[in-house]
């Protein structure tokens, strides 16, 4: 989550966003987080909460406080593979 928070933030290339599957790496290059004005801020988790209902899948919702008005949820899917566990999907922010 640290590696993408600071990428989603404009502090790091997605090549920095470690254990993440080939379909999302993909699209994290096209893709912006933040507005420009939010990119100064200092992003931490707050609270996480995993679960898996299913063999080799847990859903995570991390929640986020970078200063701003509000919290805010991201949501991860985290499969296994033979290589490890990865990222497959990110929604939120």
């Amino acid at each position: 989550m640290r590696g993408f928070l600071r990428f989603a933030y404009g502090d790091g290339t997605a090549s920095s966003v470690h254990a993440v599957g080939l379909p999302l790496r993909r699209g994290l290059r096209r893709r912006a987080f933040v507005a420009p004005a939010e990119r100064g801020r200092r992003p931490r988790v707050i609270s996480l909460e995993a679960s898996g209902q299913k063999r080799g899948v847990v859903l995570a919702t991390a929640i986020i406080d970078d200063g701003g008005i509000v919290s805010y949820a991201v949501r991860v899917m985290v499969r296994e593979t033979p290589a490890g566990w990865v990222v497959s999907a990110v929604d939120g922010g």
